[in-house]
């Protein structure tokens, strides 16, 4: 209670430091504005970004600018489709009062003549930006209740000029970035997303792979054990034992990759497996990881912003999923090549709202399902 009371009395702090702001110019060098927001995760920008360029053909006369996640800003500045890259960082949005106002100030500055906001999953803090920006148009997905109350939705619907319809049932996120566009007026063809790393990227990763005794003739796996929760990792243990088998009877190396806070899970998979392992958990930016992907044999690891990162290169992945949203954001593209190991179960579909203890559609996946589509994928 007392946490509600406290955002609620920051909410509206904020809300009062907005009501001086002078909007700015409508037009930069004769066009106007518009606001694109994806603030998800990396993963959710990865699958957007084929989009970029339906974006700049429909509003071919708009300068452009993408509200994006600070953990996919690098990725997101290689796309020339948009005109600039605005950095949102979530944790401090929500407990630095002085980060939120200047940012909101800035939206509203900005003076956007539209706002569109192409989550399916919207978000509460999404919906404030829009509503913040009192763009003329603002156009929003109707989406669905995964990040957000059914209350909190039918209020901020309001927010919005014009709400896009969707299609029911599960339906993967790169079908519903089409949906969405298509709604505005445009054909789109179903792209699969694809990056290619700079030669100075490939730099970087070849620096990072020699320093830690990986020559570039060395065949190495990436491994990804994190998952943006606790809930959703496949056994350390059996990460040890895969990595273990590797590196002892098929001669490979596996280089773990994570963000900055999961520096641990290599530590403990290291001290289960009682082997030395290459660590480089939070060292890259994302162009530099998708360097070192494409130079891997293999990613294995969870259905996270990596394992679309490694797709995106051409890397064959190994993706250990469970049944949250299973079918929404991976797989997708060559199925012989982006790889799944799963346990089907009746309650697929739950948004991670686990009813049971132990989050069985992970845990019961065995070491031998993995170590086959290993094998499978890399032609042991």
């Amino acid at each position: 209670m007392l946490k509600i009371i406290v955002e609620s009395i920051a909410h509206k702090l904020v809300g009062l430091s907005l009501y001086s702001v002078k909007r700015g110019k409508r037009e930069v060098e004769g066009k106007r504005k518009l606001l694109i927001i994806r603030i998800d995760g990396i993963g959710d920008f990865i699958l957007f970004s084929p989009m970029l360029k339906y974006y700049r053909m429909l509003y071919i006369n708009y300068h452009i600018s993408l509200l994006v996640n600070k953990l996919a800003i690098d990725l997101a500045k290689r796309f020339d489709a948009v005109d600039e890259v605005i950095s949102f960082d979530g944790k401090k949005f929500n407990r630095d009062l002085i980060y939120r106002s200047r940012l909101l100030r800035k939206i509203k500055e900005e003076c956007f003549e539209i706002v569109i906001y192409p989550a399916y999953s919207r978000t509460p803090i999404g919906d404030y930006i829009v509503k913040i920006s009192q763009a003329n148009e603002k156009i929003g997905f109707d989406g669905d209740l995964c990040n957000i109350t059914r209350h909190d939705k039918l209020r901020n619907d309001r927010y919005y000029t014009k709400l896009i319809p969707t299609k029911p049932g599960i339906i993967s996120e790169i079908e519903r970035n089409k949906e969405f566009l298509e709604a505005l007026g445009i054909k789109v063809n179903l792209v699969i997303p694809s990056f290619t790393p700079s030669r100075k990227d490939e730099a970087e990763a070849r620096k990072i792979l020699s320093g830690n005794g990986l020559k570039d003739s060395s065949p190495f796996v990436v491994v990804c054990p994190g998952a943006g929760s606790e809930k959703r990792i496949w056994p350390l243990e059996r990460y040890a034992h895969l990595i273990t088998w590797l590196k002892k009877e098929k001669g490979i190396e596996a280089v773990i990759i994570g963000s900055d806070n999961e520096h641990y899970l290599a530590r403990k998979i290291e001290s289960i497996a009682k082997i030395p392992i290459i660590d480089i958990t939070g060292k890259t930016t994302l162009p530099t990881l998708s360097a070192i992907l494409k130079k891997s044999l293999l990613y294995i690891g969870s259905e996270t912003g990596s394992v679309h990162l490694a797709a995106a290169v051409g890397t064959p992945t190994v993706c250990i999923m469970g049944g949250g949203h299973f079918g929404r954001f991976f797989p997708y593209g060559d199925l012989d090549k982006n790889g799944i190991v799963y346990k089907k179960m009746h309650c697929y579909g739950c948004n991670w709202q686990c009813k049971y203890e132990r989050v069985r559609c992970i845990e019961e996946i065995t070491m031998e399902q993995v170590k086959d589509e290993v094998k499978k994928m890399i032609c042991m």
